[in-house]
């Protein structure tokens, strides 16, 4: 009978080798090819070292059913699922560490007590994050960006911007992980040392809201919205110096305390201020004005 020859990739526990195989009185058999490992029929797979394990490549032009099988069954459905598992790690620690950040603070916290609240070894969380500032820059970018400019067809730059505004407050208010990670952002950290470049980052955050804002009013500039003398860039900062004051007085102030609930009339405010005579009041105003 005409030898074949096979090579088959096999489980990591076990040797990658060339082998001939061919039959005798009957039987078939197998020898080794010069590599080093054993392969025979009757004693089963052997293991070779790990060196010529690595160095062996699969080159059969016969297949090998059960080595096929597993590696184009098994393994690749084992991958998905440690992907998958994978995942699913990162964001419970995630989840974890905006919790305890706000509950502690982050300085206060260590990476493994982030681990104990995720039910992970502290390797893991390594595994995922360089450091606590990794992590840190996770979380914030887990919740995305709090204001979300309107995009609305129809309405004119300033109303889109006061409705804008008015998103924020309303995310602040029903989304538990807006306000936790804003919380902590604003009131529970410390930017020095290794948080240094976080701030840097949070600041490049500051200065995509400048353009933006500032894009909006010199679109209302020019559609004779405001006044002629507007300087839409002097503008913008004063409304980002609004908004970053607001956020962090509203996630201060106490829910009894009724200081909340003023901050929509501040934003129609703040926005109607900006328009010129000849400009639409659009948002009508929150309380009627006493006789």
């Amino acid at each position: 009978t005409r030898a074949r020859t096979s090579t088959s990739r096999v489980p990591s526990a076990w040797a990658v080798t060339s082998v001939t195989c061919g039959t005798a009185s009957g039987a078939d058999t197998c020898k080794p090819t010069a590599g080093g490992g054993i392969i025979g029929t009757s004693a089963g797979l052997q293991p070779a070292s790990t060196a010529k394990r690595q160095k062996e490549r699969r080159t059969s032009t016969v297949p090998d059913l059960h080595t096929d099988m597993y590696v184009n069954l098994f393994i690749p459905r084992m991958a998905r699922k440690t992907k998958a598992e994978a995942e699913l790690t990162r964001h419970r620690i995630v989840e974890c560490a905006r919790e305890v950040f706000s509950k502690e603070g982050v300085t206060n916290t260590s990476l493994e007590r982030i681990a104990k609240e995720a039910g992970v070894t502290r390797g893991a969380v390594y595994w995922h994050f360089r450091d606590k500032a990794d992590l840190f820059m996770a979380v914030r970018t887990d919740t995305g960006t709090l204001l979300r400019l309107s995009d609305e067809a129809g309405r004119d730059p300033l109303h889109r911007l006061e409705l804008s505004l008015r998103e924020t407050l309303r995310r602040l208010r029903e989304e538990d992980k807006s306000r936790l990670t804003y919380e902590v952002m604003l009131w529970k950290c410390e930017y020095v040392g290794e948080f240094s470049t976080v701030r840097d980052d949070l600041m490049a955050a500051g200065r995509g809201f400048l353009e933006e804002v500032t894009a909006l009013y010199a679109e209302a500039k020019a559609s004779g919205l405001t006044a002629p003398d507007l300087d839409p860039s002097l503008a913008a900062l004063e409304t980002f110096c609004l908004y970053a004051g607001m956020i962090k007085i509203w996630l201060a102030a106490s829910p009894e305390s009724g200081l909340r609930d003023q901050f929509a009339g501040l934003i129609e405010q703040h926005v109607n201020g900006r328009r010129s005579a000849v400009g639409h009041r659009l948002t009508p105003p929150s309380r009627s004005p006493k006789k």
